[in-house]
């Protein structure tokens, strides 16, 4: 057999990875909420 073992490591390295990409997108995509919201108020008041 040449199946190979992964190790807790590996598996808790990917966990960390996910999870630090996954926080990154939500952090990213609140960020670009709030400037539509901004860019929609500065709109909506006549500014550009």
């Amino acid at each position: 057999m040449t199946k190979k073992r992964v190790k807790p490591d590996m598996y808790a390295l990917s966990t960390l990875i996910f999870v630090a990409i996954f926080v990154l997108l939500i952090l990213m995509n609140i960020a670009q909420a709030k400037s539509d919201k901004k860019q929609r108020v500065r709109h909506r008041d006549g500014g550009i």
